[in-house]
């Protein structure tokens, strides 16, 4: 993803500030912002929150 999506806290979609463009990024980016992440049933396989939080710290670009 090259830093332009993430997870909240909330396993929320989260897009950088820098994605933009047109109708495609708006379907393919900021459509999903905000909203929530379809989890597996079975607790132990949602994603690591260290994962998660390393993520955000390493490679997301900031923003929303």
């Amino acid at each position: 993803d090259r830093g332009s999506i993430g997870l909240d806290e909330n396993m929320r979609v989260i897009v950088s500030d820098a994605v933009n463009g047109g109708g495609v990024v708006q379907r393919l980016f900021w459509d999903f912002a905000g909203k929530e992440i379809a989890l597996p049933p079975v607790k132990e396989n949602y994603p690591g929150e260290r994962f998660v939080e390393w993520h955000k710290r390493e490679v997301f670009r900031g923003g929303h």
